[in-house]
């Protein structure tokens, strides 16, 4: 029964929906503009497609009825979009601004490819301004990685020295698994902003 009623759940495949390129010469804001149709799969866009317009000034994502759901400057979309891969995610994920549940969608070949594209040539087009946001995500992630890290090991090593006779004590492995993690994400950030300095 259980399985019927997940199945039932599902939402209706969406028709296929081509990658649609316009030339500099043939719009009207005479802006080279491309148009991504995507396919949401999480809460709040289940089921529903988006679009992902990208210009030279940055990207900005729609929803089915043309409403700006976020808005990403050129200079934060290597930290806001997150293709998916072994490491991260296995969905296409966007971040929006002052939310914490990103937006996933669906992770067709194509689309992937083309956000990739247009990734790489933001970082191109604007590398100071790609470099900045890398390096506030990852002084960022430091910050929280070291408080959650030192709290972890302080609050680990205090209930070890006041264990009772039983010689019971806690570790606090959430703390200490998140910091890390954020450690290691904020070195992430920070390396790969570097090494795009390096190449400029």
């Amino acid at each position: 029964m259980l399985f019927w009623t997940q199945l039932m759940a599902r939402p209706a495949p969406l028709p296929e929906e081509e990658i649609t390129i316009v030339e500099a010469k043939d719009s009207v804001t005479g802006k080279s503009t491309v148009r991504i149709p995507l396919n949401g799969i999480e809460t709040p866009i289940k089921g529903q497609r988006c679009y992902l317009e990208a210009t030279d000034e940055g990207m900005r994502l729609l929803d089915s009825g043309g409403e700006i759901l976020t808005a990403i400057p050129a200079g934060e979309i290597v930290t806001r979009i997150h293709l998916p891969s072994f490491w991260g995610t296995s969905s296409l994920m966007i971040e929006w601004e002052n939310k914490e549940e990103p937006f996933h969608f669906e992770t067709k070949k194509d689309v992937v490819q083309q956000v990739r594209d247009l990734v790489a040539v933001s970082l191109k087009l604007h590398p100071e301004a790609a470099i900045e946001a890398m390096r506030k995500r990852g002084f960022y992630s430091l910050a929280i990685g070291g408080v959650c890290l030192a709290l972890g090991v302080v609050v680990t090593f205090t209930s070890f020295a006041a264990a009772g006779a039983n010689g019971r004590f806690y570790i606090m492995t959430g703390l200490l698994g998140f910091g890390t993690a954020s450690l290691c994400r904020g070195l992430y950030w920070l390396v790969k902003a570097a090494n795009l300095k390096s190449k400029r």
